[in-house]
């Protein structure tokens, strides 16, 4: 009697077990269940990695503008160095390392670029191209690193008589350590060139203003 029992209960048991299970596979096939699929090969990446807006740009200064943080910490950080060092729209030289976006943010950002020193063993800026221009939040820069200078282009050769210097490409920004703070005696100083589009006129932004940016270039001194 007690062994009939017992056959009963664990009869009982599977029959539960097997509705469970048909269930499950039934809400699987809906799509209401998801499991996890593999992720591709590459480092997890947060998007606060990539200075894309005024809180962002603060945020990396403090990293980059710190004495050891270095052309390894860059790549890590940034992207993948792009074997090929080829891009139909990138010109650099030999002291230039292009590195490829990490997959989660191509859409937002086109490519980096480092600029190294030293046999390409040290860094000295970074240049960050956007997809398409990003907002900036100016009276946050403003109010974090005072007001800004406008930014010129390097002088090119312009026809006779024809002035074709643009008065106006961007903001720069400074960031400097206050050395008088001894938590402040390993950082460097750090210009922050916020390319923007080009204008005869130099524009008058308030600090309630967002610019919208094409790139970033962030210089250690």
């Amino acid at each position: 009697m007690l062994q009939h029992n017992v056959r009963v209960y664990k009869m009982k048991k599977m029959r539960k077990f097997s509705i469970i299970l048909i269930i499950i596979f039934e809400l699987v096939s809906l799509g209401c269940i998801a499991f996890p699929q593999k992720s591709e090969s590459y480092p997890p990446q947060k998007s606060e990695s990539y200075p894309v807006n005024a809180d962002g740009i603060i945020s990396f200064v403090e990293v980059f503008s710190r004495a050891d943080f270095s052309l390894n910490d860059a790549v890590k950080r940034f992207g993948t160095i792009n074997a090929a060092n080829r891009d139909d729209a990138f010109s650099g030289t030999d002291w230039h390392i292009l590195l490829t976006p990490f997959p989660p943010e191509r859409e937002r950002i086109k490519r980096v670029v480092l600029l190294t020193y030293d046999n390409k063993t040290k860094l000295d800026a970074v240049d960050i191209d956007f997809v398409k221009p990003i907002l900036i939040s100016y009276g946050k820069l403003k109010e974090k690193y005072g007001a800004p200078s406008p930014l010129r282009l390097p002088h090119v050769t312009c026809l006779e008589g024809v002035d074709c210097q643009p008065a106006f490409a961007g903001y720069e920004f400074s960031f400097v350590p206050d050395h008088k703070n001894p938590a402040s005696e390993k950082r460097r100083e750090v210009f922050i060139s916020l390319e923007m589009k080009w204008s005869k006129i130099i524009p008058k932004h308030s600090d309630k203003d967002v610019v919208e940016v094409k790139s970033i270039l962030f210089k250690r001194i």
